[in-house]
């Protein structure tokens, strides 16, 4: 079922509530490009509170508050895939990203994202995010965790606003291979974890730093 519904938050309920005792609803998605966004949070909230499951989010407008923020993310925790513009708050915390299990997270602006946070998303199996401003000990941090548990990650990808220095933020990791870079290719690095599993990390030309998952 796809719906265009704009009307009253009531109506949509009901009708979603009925639909569901009738056809026993299995998944319902999100795209919100709409400038009502708390219509379409009241929404999200409602089929979350039916234990239904969401599938996809795709919220394509800047969010500019932390509390919607914050309840953005918790309806969506259970989501397959999220995809957020961004959110326009210098700065927000959110506790709870170690419960996303998303097999794809796309936030486009996420310059208030910390370290910390990244580790907390390693369970999610695709992750691109944009206009991120933490340093190379910030990265290196990741990485370290990441090679004690890299949870069910295959690749992250992270676009910077700043110059990144892939060099400064490998210490410490268990390096298996490096291919030097020069004046046409930056260089890159292969390292295991603890239990096993190789990882690419490198920068391209275009300032987005990569860890992937090898085989």
């Amino acid at each position: 079922m796809v719906s265009l519904w704009k009307r009253d938050v009531q109506d949509f309920r009901e009708i979603l509530d009925f639909l569901d005792e009738i056809f026993r609803i299995k998944e319902i998605s999100f795209t919100m490009d709409s400038e009502d966004s708390q219509f379409a949070m009241l929404l999200m909230e409602h089929v979350v509170s039916k234990n239904l499951k969401i599938g996809s989010v795709d919220w394509r407008q800047l969010i500019k508050n932390g509390e919607m923020a914050e309840r953005l993310l918790t309806a969506s925790t259970g989501a397959t895939d999220l995809k957020i513009k961004g959110f326009d708050i210098f700065f927000f915390r959110f506790n709870h990203f170690h419960l996303f299990r998303m097999d794809e997270l796309r936030i486009e602006h996420a310059s208030w994202i910390t370290a910390e946070q990244v580790v907390d998303l390693r369970n999610c199996k695709r992750i691109r995010l944009g206009s991120v401003w933490f340093d190379e000990e910030s990265i290196n941090k990741i990485l370290l965790e990441y090679m004690k548990n890299p949870g069910q990650l295959q690749e992250l990808r992270m676009l910077f606003n700043c110059r990144i220095k892939m060099e400064e933020a490998m210490t410490g990791l268990n390096i298996a291979e490096t291919q030097e870079g020069n004046n046409w290719r930056e260089p890159k690095y292969w390292f295991t974890t603890d239990n096993g599993i190789r990882f690419l990390a490198m920068r391209e030309p275009t300032g987005t730093v990569v860890i992937k998952r090898i085989g």
